[in-house]
């Protein structure tokens, strides 16, 4: 986040999953991207798709659902602020 070069990481992690459509971390890669940026209901998107795809009780779905879970944080204040 340092250089801010959030669509060209985008751009990665995409191609990555056109290649393996499957792959974890570029799905949580671009939740974070989306979080960064401000944009919580795509990040909270990438975030379940994540957990959805993490092996049940690994580290990888438990760090996603924490995700998924700050992100709801995030838009319900928000919300809250308008």
């Amino acid at each position: 986040s340092a250089q801010q070069r959030y669509a060209e990481a985008m751009y990665c992690f995409d191609r990555a999953m056109l290649i393996k459509p499957g792959h974890l971390r570029a799905q949580y890669s671009r939740g974070q991207v989306f979080s960064l940026v401000g944009r919580w209901r795509e990040a909270e998107s990438c975030f379940r798709d994540a957990a959805d795809k993490a092996a049940p009780g690994s580290p990888d779905r438990g760090q996603a659902l924490y995700c998924v879970a700050t992100a709801v944080h995030k838009q319900v204040g928000q919300a809250r602020d308008q």
